[in-house]
């Protein structure tokens, strides 16, 4: 048999064993979901996503949101973190992400990527930036030539 003292000693330590499983569990709960807007104007000009650059954390959710037609929103390949996944929207159609990787991540819209129509999400820290960086040298667009350097400088 036990003594009180130690019954009470066994009783704490399954209380704090229960209250720190509800907490991990309470924290998936808490993950954010963003909305991201895919257009033929916005405040930067023809044809981009809103907001262009989005910081979120680890295990949120981002939906990109066809608001006008002739839209999707597809992972560009080499910028986005290592082992994370990559995804390819369909036009005209909603996708949902989730971001399960740290660093920064660069999206297009297909048809209109010669114009410039990216946008970035940075998940924590942006652990990949320079490689980012670096790749973002090679996308060749007609318009806007300056439009993702600009939204990778606010990546920090």
């Amino acid at each position: 048999m036990y003594t009180q003292a130690r019954q009470e000693n066994i009783m704490k330590k399954y209380l704090m064993a229960f209250v720190v499983a509800l907490s991990f569990t309470s924290l998936s709960c808490i993950a954010a979901e963003h909305k991201v807007k895919m257009l033929n104007n916005g405040a930067d000009g023809s044809m981009v996503f809103e907001p262009a650059v989005l910081k979120v954390a680890v295990g949120d959710t981002v939906t990109f949101l066809p608001t006008n037609p002739g839209h999707n929103s597809v992972s560009v390949s080499g910028m986005i973190p290592n082992g994370a996944k990559s995804w390819a929207g369909n036009l005209n159609k909603e996708i949902s992400v989730k971001i399960e990787k740290e660093g920064v991540y660069v999206y297009q819209c297909t048809p209109h990527v010669v114009l410039a129509m990216v946008g970035v999400i940075v998940a924590g820290n942006p652990t990949n930036l320079d490689a980012v960086k670096k790749a973002a040298t090679k996308m060749n667009f007609v318009m806007n030539k300056e439009r993702l350097s600009g939204y990778l400088a606010k990546a920090k």
